[in-house]
């Protein structure tokens, strides 16, 4: 019984660090572009200069690796950490190879797709509830305004 017990540790371990890699979706897509580099042409809705302002943590290492698969469209993962083997980051993407990838490769495109997608989603909501929070304190700008009321609508 003990082994049994001792064998369900690391699945719970495991489990909780899954968790962790799909509540970010910043790492999601840094840890499927290391794996398949092809995403950054295949995947077209991802245009990583749409969220150049939202200040996630990760996006400028993400904008670089998706630029650098951009122009060497038969890059594979060993081109991507040789070509990013001296950048600061680059300790934080082997941490992220070494960690097991928890999607099957056939779900690549549509998991890339979905994490951008909800990046996209978190920014709208933040841009909104930061414009709101502004219209508490001050008088927004006529610009603001009709940008409030598209995120609004939006939702």
């Amino acid at each position: 019984i003990k082994s049994a017990q001792s064998q369900r540790k690391p699945k719970k371990d495991f489990s909780k660090g899954a968790q962790k890699l799909e509540q970010s979706p910043v790492r999601m897509l840094i840890r499927l572009l290391l794996e398949a580099p092809q995403l950054a042409t295949a995947v077209r809705q991802v245009q990583p200069q749409l969220l150049v302002t939202a200040g996630f943590k990760g996006w400028p290492i993400f904008m670089q690796l998706h630029a650098y698969c951009v122009e060497h469209p038969n890059a594979n993962t060993g081109m991507l950490f040789e070509a990013f083997k001296d950048h600061d980051a680059s300790p934080h993407l082997t941490a992220l190879m070494q960690q097991e990838c928890l999607v099957n490769p056939e779900d690549y495109d549509t998991v890339y797709a979905d994490a951008f997608s909800r990046l996209i989603q978190q920014y709208l909501k933040g841009r909104a509830d930061e414009l709101l929070a502004k219209s508490r304190h001050s008088q927004l700008t006529p610009g603001e305004k009709e940008e409030l009321r598209k995120l609004l609508a939006h939702k």
